[in-house]
């Protein structure tokens, strides 16, 4: 997801380039509101996996 979010911009500047019509997956709003959604979840989910592991480890002795 991290790689797909990065990339994101240069994949809706091509499509944009594009000028043969035919089905646009790369939308505006799609852009504007998924780019900051994936990059949130790209950084959210690695954290919550993190705090799950801190929380159900075996405790030191």
């Amino acid at each position: 997801m991290i790689g797909y979010a990065v990339t994101l911009p240069w994949q809706f500047a091509a499509e944009r380039a594009d000028t043969s019509p035919g089905d646009d997956i790369f939308t505006t709003t799609g852009v504007l509101i998924g780019l900051p959604l994936l990059l949130a979840w790209a950084t959210a989910l690695p954290m919550a996996g993190w705090s799950c592991y801190r929380r159900t480890r075996a405790p030191r002795r």
